[in-house]
């Protein structure tokens, strides 16, 4: 299976309960062309130290958006990117103009 960065810890090997420190995560896949890499991996999360993994639950409504719309939606028109997918709460509190009740703090949302 793949791996990506921890997006708890951004690969810094400090305590973390996510990785056990190896600063990696299995890269799950939540739809036949999707990925959790694409909806937790933030640039500006990395930069800012802030966690934006997901729980269990989180992870489980990424996988219904990606299989009930996404997946049908890339079906239909093609290949197309994930701008922004899951936020945490901190990540979403440090976004210029992200809604304070943003679906994509619940792994409800997405931009392409």
């Amino acid at each position: 299976m793949d791996r990506i960065i921890c997006p708890r810890c951004w690969n810094v090997k400090r305590p973390c309960d996510k990785c056990d420190t190896t600063g990696l995560i299995d890269n799950i896949k939540l739809s036949e062309n999707f990925t959790l890499e694409e909806f937790v991996i933030s640039p500006i999360a990395q930069s800012h130290n802030i966690p934006n993994d997901t729980n269990s639950f989180q992870t489980s409504r990424l996988k219904d958006l990606c299989r009930k719309i996404l997946q049908l939606a890339r079906n239909d028109l093609g290949e197309f990117q994930v701008s922004s997918g899951f936020r945490s709460q901190r990540l979403n509190d440090v976004l210029p103009g992200a809604s304070k009740n943003s679906a994509h703090m619940v792994a409800w949302a997405a931009d392409i």
